[in-house]
């Protein structure tokens, strides 16, 4: 009896004072050729315990309906693979630049902006819903 009162008790304590929460700064619903695209993204992000860390995925629908993820890389900051864009994630708190462009013609409409925190190692498209660590936040297309 007292073995699973402990186990109770230390699962209770693993999911005290968790914090996962991701917002984007406000963006127009509408980008036009020469006007400027410029977003962040606010981490704020306490995980239970360093075992249950996370990942971040960042993704951006174009105005084409085509999906890119954000990766980690300077050179190549999207790809069309579903990929997360930080991994292995215990506590973050503060901002991320995630797009800071001019449109150009041909890239013109609406954008939709994804971000969330999945259980680490898992990716959210193949594996459903259940690997949500936080809220989904988004920029929605109109």
């Amino acid at each position: 009896m007292k073995k699973l009162v402990f186990l109770l008790l230390l699962c209770l304590t693993q999911t005290v004072g968790a914090t996962a929460e991701l917002t984007f700064s406000p963006l127009k619903p509408t980008y036009h050729v020469g006007e400027c695209i410029s977003l962040e993204l606010q981490e704020n992000l306490q995980a239970a315990s360093r075992f249950h860390r996370v990942d971040l995925w960042t993704a951006v629908q174009l105005p084409s309906g085509n999906l890119l993820f954000m990766t980690e890389l300077a050179f190549a900051p999207f790809s069309p693979n579903p990929q997360f864009f930080r991994e292995s994630l215990e506590a973050t708190k503060g901002a991320h630049e995630i797009l800071d462009f001019e449109v150009v013609v041909g890239l013109s409409g609406h954008y939709t902006f994804y971000a969330a925190y999945v259980e680490e190692g898992k990716n959210p498209i193949a594996d459903g819903d259940s690997v949500y660590r936080s809220n989904i936040a988004w920029c929605p297309r109109r």
